[in-house]
């Protein structure tokens, strides 16, 4: 299941998305794939 972002605290919706942004980035995405993949 996903997690809303928006209802979690701040420091939480970054460790988070930078999990997220990690978890894109090594499977190849580039990063400019994943800025606008992610809110």
């Amino acid at each position: 299941g996903g997690v809303d972002l928006a209802a979690l605290p701040w420091p939480e919706q970054q460790k988070m998305r930078a999990k997220q942004m990690r978890f894109l980035l090594t499977r190849g995405f580039a990063m400019d794939v994943v800025r606008q993949l992610l809110p």
